[in-house]
C-alpha cells in the first residue's frame, strides 16, 4: 500500500510541475528581460514617469483655483469656514447655510472680485482660539 501512495505522490508532483512550470516561465519573463520594476520604468506610454511622480513639484495656484475651491465646497469641510479675497479690496466669504443657498451667487461674486487665472497666495491665518480664515492675495 505504500509504494501505491508513493508512486500516487510522485505522480501528482510530475503532474504539478507540468501545469506550473510553463505559468512560473510566463510570469518570470518580464523579470528576467527587465521590463518590470524600478522607479525610473515607464509602465505604460500614456502614463508619467515613475520617478516624477515621487519627487514633489511647486504647483503655481491662480485666482481661478479659488474659485473652484468655492464651486467643490460642501457642508462636510474642515474649518476655517472663512475665506477672505484681498486681491482688489477686501472680500469676506463664510461658507455656511447661506452659502450653500446661494452658492452661485457668491461664486460668481468671487470670480467678479479677483482678476482672471492671475498667480495668488493662499495662507491660513490662526489664533490662540484656533484657524481663523484662509487669505488669498495677489502674488
Amino acid at each position: 500500500m505504500e509504494q501505491s501512495d508513493d508512486a500516487f505522490d510522485l505522480i501528482t508532483l510530475i503532474c504539478a510541475l507540468v501545469i506550473f512550470t510553463p505559468i512560473m516561465v510566463f510570469v518570470m519573463v518580464p523579470f528576467l528581460n527587465g521590463h518590470v520594476g524600478g522607479f525610473d520604468v515607464q509602465i505604460d506610454k500614456t502614463a508619467r514617469v515613475t520617478n516624477a511622480e515621487i519627487i514633489p513639484v511647486h504647483r503655481q495656484l491662480k485666482a481661478n483655483d479659488v474659485v473652484l475651491m468655492l464651486a467643490v465646497a460642501d457642508r462636510y469641510g474642515p474649518d476655517p469656514n472663512k475665506i477672505r479675497l484681498s486681491v482688489n479690496g477686501s472680500i469676506e466669504i463664510k461658507i455656511d447655510e447661506d452659502f450653500f443657498v446661494n452658492k452661485a451667487e457668491k461664486v460668481i461674486e468671487a470670480k467678479t472680485a479677483m482678476p482672471v487665472n492671475e498667480n495668488v497666495k493662499l495662507q491660513l491665518f490662526s489664533d490662540q482660539l484656533g484657524m481663523r480664515f484662509w487669505d488669498v492675495q495677489p502674488e
